[in-house]
């Protein structure tokens, strides 16, 4: 749901999970929901069983120990975590199978044990007959992302990352997505950075070329709602679709809206902005608005947008569910629109700043570039200034404000109030200049001598010599590129010989398993299901003794085309899998760094 929680909290599976297996994580798990000892006896069940030792749950009555940042790559999904595991959000990027949203570069934050920034759960139904689960729940507007053309985003396809790097004191991912066709960019890079032990904050940069209006929509969770130091003036009626267009009109799909309409609304790709209402716009002021969660008051949120450009900025209420009108939640949109007949480009600024009691950013700016390009954000805490750089295009980027220079897509720059350095994060680039301390690393670049699929190993020659990467290789990514399409893999260890090195992924090579229907002269059909054929392009196809047939190309409905006749074709009625990375295959291991003064 919205609030979120525990799902299946049932006492009865885990005390006989512990029961037979005296798993210790079964064991705390139910000490942190208080059903151990005297309180084992909750059901008629557990009548019949022995009462469990009593014991203490994990720290902060956690049923997992903390977790990391890591990486989905398989799913498409990332997740940044703060080094206490309090303040947290996923990303996701990836290709859709079933049951899924028209949310892609979505995230969700999570902090002070709350979702602060929330999907809103299972929407009131999953009946295609049930319009509001189609003109709302699976919309795009209804989620953390950006809404081209008044349109929900039309394509489930596959996105690509470009950048993912966890530090002590800073993370970074970079994704994009061509779902929207006529987008030729939509890109959104987010930049979690830890103020202290407990608190840290998001920079959201969202960039999106192409159609003619842009909404770059958040929201926080069900709270009580404020908007300080800022004027706004109310639509007095109607939602943010029109004033004269009720909450829930389909105003957009001439068939769908009809009266008394009562087929499939599935096929509904309109704004879903009709579910917006108490629609207000900024008049001058701050564009900023504060959260405090319904459930506890010391789980505050603020979402400040920063005018990189023009925009008009609305807030708007929303119901989680239209039907079941569940809780309210309070929506902050910028909004722009194309003046002229070219089409539109616009690079959308967040700042996300979840916080306890207090909250610590005492203001944010942008900052001019004097030379380069890229997104500049100056954070000012109590006795900290942050630099937040943001690029997409590797330039080599000079900030006059603070004497700092870099070619990396993402950065941050701690200084204290008289411009020392505190600390020092960069990925996807080589050095980060301040004043005259320079800071560099190095990318690993190299190519696919040879893969082991069932052991999850490739075997790779770098340009030059890895060094430490054995050492250093815990939440390392290596990106994979082939003509045909770019795929990543984080990495788990590292063999080095020279500059030969066995590289061992955390998730599996082999993606697919296919049984020969058909064999043509270069190419297979199959009446195998292949419900993510949309990911299969570029992969390498093996046969059963996992040996290299040829690339993949093309997919078309059951027919798999290779790039070139391969020597031997399987035969009707045998197995061939799908790697997802093959032999040729260039690989490239981003550069990141972190220095800290303390460390």
């Amino acid at each position: 749901s919205v609030l979120g929680g525990v799902i299946g909290v049932k006492p009865n599976i885990y005390q006989i999970g512990y029961k037979m297996y005296k798993e210790p994580r079964y064991l705390s798990w139910l000490a942190s929901i208080g059903k151990t000892g005297g309180q084992t006896f909750s059901t008629f069940e557990s009548l019949f069983r022995e009462a469990l030792p009593e014991t203490s749950a994990l720290p902060d009555h956690r049923a997992v120990p903390v977790q990391t940042s890591r990486l989905l790559a398989g799913y498409g999904m990332g997740i940044l975590n703060n080094k206490a595991d309090n303040t947290a959000l996923s990303f996701n990027y990836g290709f859709k199978g079933t049951h899924f949203h028209y949310d892609f570069l979505n995230f969700d934050l999570f902090a002070n044990g709350k979702k602060m920034m929330p999907d809103l759960g299972y929407p009131d139904a999953m009946n295609e007959y049930v319009k509001e689960v189609y003109t709302w729940s699976t919309n795009t507007v209804s989620h953390n992302t950006v809404v081209v053309d008044d349109s929900r985003q039309p394509n489930n396809v596959p996105g690509k990352l470009h950048d993912f790097a966890d530090g002590p004191f800073a993370r970074t991912m970079d994704a994009s997505s061509p779902t929207y066709p006529k987008a030729t960019r939509y890109r959104r890079n987010l930049i979690m950075v830890d103020v202290n032990d407990k608190d840290s904050y998001v920079v959201d940069i969202f960039r999106v070329a192409g159609g003619k209006k842009h909404l770059y929509s958040l929201h926080g969770p069900p709270a009580t709602v404020s908007t300080p130091d800022s004027k706004w003036i109310r639509q007095e009626t109607g939602t943010l679709a029109g004033k004269d267009v009720e909450i829930g009109q389909v105003y957009d799909d001439k068939q769908l809206g009809v009266k008394d309409y009562d087929g499939s609304y599935r096929t509904y790709q309109g704004s879903g902005y009709q579910y917006l209402y108490n629609v207000d716009r900024l008049e001058s002021g701050k564009s900023m608005v504060q959260y405090q969660h319904r459930d506890d008051a010391s789980a505050n949120l603020r979402i400040h947008l920063l005018p990189y450009q023009p925009q008009k900025v609305i807030t708007a209420d929303a119901y989680d569910k239209p039907r079941a009108k569940s809780h309210v939640v309070r929506y902050l949109m910028a909004q722009r629109e194309s003046t002229d007949s070219l089409p539109l480009s616009s690079t959308f600024v967040g700042i996300m700043e979840p916080y306890s009691a207090k909250p610590y950013i005492r203001s944010c700016k942008l900052l001019e570039i004097k030379e380069g390009q890229g997104i500049i954000v100056e954070v000012d805490r109590e006795n900290v200034i942050d630099v937040v750089i943001s690029d997409s295009t590797n330039s080599k980027k000079k900030i006059q404000t603070h004497q700092i220079e870099t070619d990396a897509n993402h950065a941050l720059v701690s200084l204290d109030r008289k411009g020392n350095l505190i600390r020092v994060f960069f990925s996807d680039g080589t050095y980060l200049r301040h004043k005259g301390r320079r800071f560099e690393a190095k990318p690993l670049e190299g190519v696919v001598t040879g893969i082991n699929p069932k052991a999850g190993t490739a075997m790779v020659q770098f340009n030059g010599s890895p060094g430490l990467l054995a050492a250093n290789i815990s939440g390392k990514i290596a990106h994979f590129v082939s003509p045909y399409r770019s795929t990543v893999h984080p990495l788990a260890s590292a063999k080095i010989d020279g500059n030969r090195v066995e590289i061992k992924m955390q998730d599996d090579l082999l993606v697919g398993k296919i049984r020969v229907d058909k064999v043509g002269e270069s190419s297979l059909t199959t009446d195998t299901n292949l419900p993510f054929a949309p990911l299969y392009k570029g992969t390498t196809m093996l046969d059963n003794q996992f040996k290299t047939i040829g690339i993949v190309e093309e997919i078309s409905k059951s027919e798999l085309k290779l790039t070139d006749k391969p020597a031997v074709l399987p035969k009707k009625g045998e197995d061939v899998w799908l790697s997802n990375i093959g032999i040729g295959d260039k690989v490239l291991i981003k550069a990141s760094f972190s220095w800290s003064k303390e460390n």
